[in-house]
């Protein structure tokens, strides 16, 4: 066992789930301030959050190229200009 808490920490992600695991009892992990409880609500928390906008972001961008391509006929002529112009 080592006398260092930070090694003896443990980080689990799968999906949209990210857990810290570590010892209670130790003030390294659940200092709200300075610990890594604290770290984990200011830094990861905004990580996070980043992470949820671009996803959104990327989902709205996909919502106007479908709505885009579905306005697309490429036997009309018309339809190629107003799209390449993207009217």
């Amino acid at each position: 066992m080592t006398d260092n808490p930070a090694l003896s920490s443990r980080y689990l992600c799968r999906g949209h789930a990210f857990v810290v695991v570590g010892k209670a009892s130790q003030p390294f992990f659940v200092d709200p301030e300075t610990g890594l409880l604290g770290q984990f609500r200011h830094q990861y928390f905004v990580v996070n959050l980043i992470a949820h906008f671009q996803k959104a972001a990327l989902m709205l961008f996909s919502e106007w190229l479908v709505v885009a391509i579905s306005q697309l006929d490429v036997h009309d002529l018309d339809s190629v200009r107003a799209f390449k112009r993207g009217a």
